[in-house]
């Protein structure tokens, strides 16, 4: 797994993982390990929950909404 500017690249998958999917693996790590997630996909992306689903407004394209150290992955 090679880390680049974009995300992460795994060449055997042909797949990159970017900061927004990370945000949107650990949201559920951390905060709904079991249940039901909506989520807004824009250009391949997780953008936010959709809000006919939660009150909470959180968006995995954004870095001050789910914090993650990028350092320990």
């Amino acid at each position: 797994m090679k880390n680049s500017q974009e995300g992460y690249i795994i060449p055997e998958l042909e797949i990159r993982i970017t900061p927004s999917w990370i945000r949107l693996i650990r949201y559920c790590q951390v905060n709904l390990p079991n249940g039901q997630l909506c989520v807004k996909i824009n250009n391949a992306e997780p953008g936010n929950l959709v809000s006919e689903h939660t009150k909470r407004a959180i968006r995995f394209d954004k870095e001050q909404d789910i914090p993650v150290d990028f350092g320990e992955i």
